[in-house]
């Protein structure tokens, strides 16, 4: 039996719309159309008004209000912010899962990996950042 989505209407457009930027099908100075998306995910603009103002509030875009909404570049300093935060996470995820993780999982990680290595022959670079991001859900 497949679970059922208990998650809110926005939560569920917010996430369509970050997995969208994160993938890059909306690119960095993008402009998003609420009423198209609305149309397309066949729901009021109202959740997708939402969920804009949460990517707004984390800084993914910017309002104008009445006129548009445009998916922002990430500045340096943001961008090692995540960095940083990141670091910190999957430093205490290491921590956290000292003697509890399986080898086959280790295996597993150790061969997602080696894949990611080998992303540096990728000629295309959009191959490469598309490849790159499964790798980078896959191992997390």
């Amino acid at each position: 039996m497949k679970p059922i989505d208990t998650r809110s209407l926005v939560d569920r457009v917010y996430g369509y719309l970050l997995n969208r930027i994160i993938t890059g099908s909306i690119k960095y100075g993008d402009t998003i159309n609420i009423k198209g998306i609305a149309r397309e995910l066949d729901v009021s603009t109202m959740p997708v008004r939402e969920a804009v103002k949460r990517l707004e509030f984390e800084r993914m875009v910017s309002i104008k209000p009445r006129s548009s909404c445009r998916v922002r570049m990430p500045s340096r300093t943001m961008i090692l912010e995540v960095y940083e935060l990141r670091e910190a996470l999957e430093t205490l995820a290491v921590t956290k899962s000292i003697g509890r993780v399986s080898r086959e999982k280790l295996e597993e990680l150790r061969g997602i990996v080696e894949k990611m290595r080998e992303l540096d022959r990728e000629t295309s670079v959009e191959e490469r950042e598309k490849k790159a991001i499964e790798l980078d859900r896959d191992f997390h």
